[in-house]
């Protein structure tokens, strides 16, 4: 089948929450957070397992245990304040300020490594903002919190001195970075926590203004979307909006009625198109015909949706690769030992691909086993886990669509007028380049992978 057939869909879970979190009040861990693969916040020596032994009965009410979490962090926190008072010799006056100010402080922590140890979930998503906002980190979780060591990458300068700051807090989550995305492109609805003055806190109800960033085509919530770039500086005219609206109708037909819009759009700005997941298929034929060939080939027409850490977790400079490969296999005119050659390349490469993929679930897997949960919760990651590396494949029997000589010509009106492109926002951090080791690719590890593999020797 041709690879213009074919489409996958990022599948992102119903019950993912979206976070906010910074790199410090200025933004001074961006790079280490960035280079080695994490986040962190202060919990003001106050340790993981502390917080973990909070009784279970304590654990059945959410407030009940962010009481506790409040609790513990002012008992730690009046226990330093009054070794600092007795050394630095204050004065009644001083010190009874001093200790109100160190008590507010210390409820505020308290609300922050809640949320980061209680709140935040495998699987969800994080955005974190450089200084002044310019640009913007988003990952998605792939451990429960620890607070071990990690090793840091080195990236020293001509004194020999590290290039960036490293955070010295010790509670931390592992990070699959997905990419950067500038304040220009970043979406105009979460603009305000530009000043939002928490370390950390809940974008989750933005969740659905920030996945078209994340990945132009998605499943979430029952609806499968796209995202459409419309990058033209100059303004927009009702005659270039009514062309749009009529290529569209002419795409879509009878379905037209069966694909909502929502338009966004300043001059660059965006249009997604959402579709019930029941009619799946009709957007990634649009797709394919704005910007893939317009006689593409009817038939079978395959469409993968694929969860959040395998779909990630697969680099692109491989698939790329694979994609070129496959095309090289399929000329007519090839030797069949070159064929072959090919084909083995190939083999290969998909290989080597799904080894990415089974490598982070075996990360992930062995964090939640060694995790301090309780086994009911455990089993509950797990399940969730398989949703997250899972591939549900279908395939829809298409037709060329009618009037596609007049497509064609109004996708060149349209590329002269709107400038549309179905571009992925941002600059991909791809997996592969992501330095702190995320898979231990030991030899003990290989082994074990390849046990794993179907075919594979035993």
């Amino acid at each position: 089948m041709d690879n213009e057939n074919k489409f996958e869909i990022l599948d992102i879970p119903s019950n993912t929450q979206y976070w906010f979190v910074r790199a410090n009040s200025r933004a001074e861990y961006y790079d280490d957070f960035l280079q080695n693969n994490y986040i962190s916040v202060d919990a003001n020596s106050i340790s993981l397992s502390t917080l973990l032994e909070i009784p279970q009965t304590l654990r059945s009410s959410k407030d009940a245990l962010k009481e506790q979490y409040k609790q513990l962090f002012q008992e730690n926190a009046l226990k330093q304040f009054k070794e600092r008072s007795q050394n630095e010799k204050m004065s009644d006056k001083t010190k009874k300020k001093e200790k109100a100010a160190e008590l507010k402080r210390s409820s505020y922590r308290s609300r922050i490594v809640y949320h980061f140890v209680e709140d935040i979930n495998i699987g969800d998503f994080v955005v974190i903002p450089y200084k002044s906002a310019e640009k913007f980190l988003i990952g998605t979780v792939i451990t429960n919190c620890f607070e071990n060591e990690i090793d840091h990458v080195e990236d020293l300068d001509e004194n020999n001195e590290s290039t960036y700051a490293i955070s010295p807090f010790k509670l931390k989550r592992r990070i699959l970075w997905i990419k950067e995305l500038p304040k220009s492109k970043f979406p105009d609805k979460l603009s305000w926590i530009e000043n939002a003055h928490q370390s950390i806190f809940n974008i989750t109800n933005y969740g659905n203004e920030l996945n078209p960033f994340i990945n132009p085509l998605y499943r979430y919530k029952g609806k499968i979307y796209a995202r459409i770039g419309v990058n033209t500086n100059q303004e927009i005219s009702s005659t270039s909006w009514l062309d749009y609206q009529l290529t569209m109708k002419d795409i879509l037909d009878e379905n037209l009625d069966n694909v909502f819009q929502k338009q966004y759009v300043q001059s660059p700005g965006q249009i997604i198109i959402y579709v019930e997941q029941n009619l799946y298929w009709l957007l990634p034929i649009v797709l394919a015909i704005l910007f893939g060939k317009v006689n593409y080939k009817q038939g079978n027409f395959t469409i993968s949706f694929i969860g959040i850490f395998r779909y990630f977790s697969k680099t692109e400079r491989q698939m790329r690769n694979l994609d070129v490969e496959e095309k090289k296999a399929k000329i007519d005119n090839i030797k069949a030992d070159s064929s072959n050659k090919n084909a083995d390349t190939v083999s290969k490469l998909a290989n080597l691909t799904d080894k990415n993929s089974e490598g982070l679930k075996h990360v992930i897997l062995k964090d939640i086993e060694n995790s301090a949960i309780n086994n009911e919760d455990k089993e509950k990651e797990k399940k969730e886990l398989k949703n997250k590396f899972s591939i549900e494949s279908k395939e829809k029997k298409i037709g060329h669509p009618k009037n596609l000589h007049k497509i064609n010509n109004e996708k060149k009106n349209l590329e002269d007028k709107l400038k549309l492109s179905n571009e992925n926002p941002g600059s991909s951090i791809q997996f592969e380049n992501q330095k702190d080791n995320l898979i231990p690719l030991t030899d003990e590890f290989e082994k074990e992978l390849e046990k794993e593999e179907p075919g594979s020797e035993k």
